[in-house]
């Protein structure tokens, strides 16, 4: 069984992977509001921040895109690409 989990989690990071790389996916919860996105969004961009001497960003804090995935996940959301979807301002 572990293996199943383990190849499970691999295509869900795979898919979630591949959809972040066309630029145009959001998150989509069930009768979540804009505000919910939101805070839910700034909590897990804040859990994912890390700081790296080696980032690109003028303050020196990087957000792991996985990680904040992951997190938003956890808290009910879905990666997607269907229409009603929020997305990530940039």
């Amino acid at each position: 069984m572990r293996i199943l989990s383990g190849t499970r989690h691999l295509l869900i990071l795979s898919t979630a992977i591949g959809v972040a790389a066309c630029g145009h996916h959001g998150f989509k919860k069930e009768g979540a509001t804009r505000d919910d996105f939101m805070q839910d969004l700034r909590q897990c961009t804040y859990e994912a921040s890390r700081t790296q001497a080696w980032c690109n960003s003028s303050d020196g804090i990087c957000v792991n895109d996985n990680d904040r995935a992951a997190c938003m996940e956890r808290k009910g959301w879905r990666i997607t690409l269907e229409s009603g979807r929020f997305l990530i301002p940039h």
